[in-house]
């Protein structure tokens, strides 16, 4: 039996020649329509890829705008809630002040009430009560204190007074100075006439002496309702 050679080496390399090579060639290259096909569907793959992306996009752009708007709306109520909120706290405060104030204003008045009261009973208590003896001799004590280096003085008493204390009549004539009964004086007041000048112990002396303090403790504001009071009292005294 022959063999032949070439059925014999099996592992040797096969030699193909140009005929196989072509035929082989051939069968593994795309015609012009299976290239078109595949290119249409990949573009339609491309399109469908591109058309999912623009969608999404369009999506979450309306989203986007949603929020943004929706975010636009809560930031607008709480706009008008908090300038109704200090609207609210304005107007409590308005009231809170306007009460404030017409308690201090009833409490002002109050008080002036008081303090006119109190300025009455002192009145009354310095100047406009009639003095009792041990009163009016401090008086007149006071009164000579000043005079013991004048010379010559008219001293004016109340009728009343110028009978009650006699002593101090006679004082007065020892010191050398002139004794006047007058019925124009109320009992308590005196009037000194001197060459240096007159000392004034009457009511309306008394009454300029308490306006001078009043306006040293309040000054001069607010003090005419006060002055008026004590010349009320001293027109009725």
């Amino acid at each position: 039996m022959i063999i032949k050679k070439r059925q014999l080496l099996i592992d040797a390399p096969y030699i193909v020649g140009k005929k196989e090579r072509q035929n082989n060639d051939s069968n593994d290259a795309f015609d012009s329509t299976t290239v078109t096909k595949i290119l249409e569907e990949a573009k339609a793959k491309a399109d469908e890829i591109l058309r999912q992306a623009e969608a999404e996009a369009s999506k979450m752009l309306n989203e986007a705008k949603e929020k943004r708007q929706k975010m636009m709306q809560e930031i607008e109520l709480e706009r008008q809630q908090f300038r109704k909120y200090v609207a609210e706290a304005s107007q409590r405060l308005n009231v809170l002040v306007s009460s404030f104030q017409r308690q201090l204003d009833q409490k002002r008045e109050e008080m002036f009430e008081e303090l006119t009261d109190l300025l009455r009973i002192l009145i009354e208590k310095i100047a406009f009560r009639s003095l009792d003896q041990v009163d009016f001799r401090q008086k007149m004590k006071k009164i000579f204190s000043k005079l013991s280096e004048v010379r010559s003085a008219k001293v004016i008493f109340n009728e009343k007074d110028a009978e009650t204390f006699p002593e101090i009549l006679k004082q007065c004539e020892a010191m050398g100075f002139e004794v006047v009964r007058s019925s124009s004086l109320k009992p308590g007041e005196v009037l000194v006439d001197t060459e240096l000048g007159v000392l004034d112990g009457t009511n309306r002396a008394a009454v300029m002496l308490v306006e001078r303090l009043i306006e040293e403790v309040f000054g001069p504001v607010g003090t005419n309702e006060v002055s008026q009071t004590v010349q009320g009292e001293a027109q009725q005294s």
